[in-house]
């Protein structure tokens, strides 16, 4: 490479590092604690330092976003960019649910994540579900690259929601999948879009309509003879909500090409849905560490 096509590499991922509003870069100190070693955080993200309590996967940080903006709003163009290094472990969650405002003739809001999983590597990353007001509009994109001894757990979800009294719909909900092997083979690819009166007319029930909708992946490449035992525990789970709320329709499978599991949630509102999401999250951890999550995760 000659000093003209490097200057010109090193540029190009100088300014993609500064595109994103959110970038944390992790790696295990000499005592196996995971640490931050470099940051990047603008408007409208907020983070001070990790916490750390002492559970599995040992040195396990548990990092918590905040946002100063009030919420999502149309037009932004929001990316979030994690990096792990060999053997890093986090847990990364939000400090509450989180508005998309509606688009009143502007653009969607724009929401980018993107997730590097080196070698041995654990990521919780389990955000509390969006709340999408009337004429909002999102477009969310998921970019993983991870190396196949690598864990991560993954949870998402919606909320349809009017604060009025006319019961309006949201505008547009777009949301694309990309996993993929360090070595650029293609794991996983999902792309999904609804209207806000499409999803309330798939989800309209003969008992009124059903507001909330979420997915929880568990990728783990390297632990193939686990993800059926993995889907049976979810499905155990999920039929115990389910005849417990009345309100929770919800299914699980295995990922392409041995990636991992996943689990597809409708539920009747918001409630039940942060409900079943952080019990699984509670069952995947302890089925993967072999213990139990911290009894509180903020």
């Amino acid at each position: 490479m000659n000093d003209a096509v490097g200057k010109e590499a090193m540029l190009e991922r100088s300014d993609e590092r500064t595109a994103a509003q959110l970038t944390l870069d992790f790696a295990p100190d000499t005592a196996g604690i995971t640490r931050v070693i470099r940051r990047r955080i603008r408007y409208p993200y907020t983070f001070l330092k990790p916490f750390w309590f002492d559970d599995r996967p040992t040195g396990i940080a548990s990092v918590l976003i905040q946002s100063g903006s009030g919420g999502l709003y149309a037009g932004e163009r929001l990316v979030q960019r994690l990096n792990l290094a060999a053997g890093a472990a986090v847990h990364f969650s939000t400090q509450a649910a989180a508005v998309v405002h509606a688009m009143r003739g502007h653009p969607p809001t724009a929401q980018r994540l993107e997730l590097s999983l080196a070698a041995n590597t654990y990521l919780e990353y389990v955000p509390d579900p969006l709340i999408l007001f009337p004429d909002a509009g999102l477009a969310q994109h998921a970019a993983i690259v991870l190396d196949p001894s690598a864990v991560l757990l993954h949870a998402d979800g919606v909320v349809r929601h009017d604060p009025g009294s006319g019961d309006r719909p949201f505008a547009i909900y777009r949301n694309t999948l990309e996993i993929d092997s360090c070595d650029g083979t293609v794991l996983v690819r999902e792309r999904m879009a609804v209207t806000g009166e499409a999803f309330d007319r798939m989800l309209k029930g003969a008992d009124g309509a059903w507001r909330a909708c979420g997915l929880v992946l568990l990728v783990a490449p390297a632990r193939v003879a686990e993800h059926a035992a993995w889907c049976s525990l979810l499905a155990a789970r999920l039929g115990f909500h389910e005849r417990e709320t009345g309100g929770l329709y919800a299914a699980s499978a295995a990922l392409p090409n041995d990636t991992g599991i996943a689990c597809r949630i409708v539920a009747r509102d918001g409630a039940v849905l942060r409900t079943v999401l952080e019990a699984c999250w509670r069952d995947l951890r302890c089925a993967v560490t072999g213990t139990a999550a911290p009894r509180k995760r903020k």
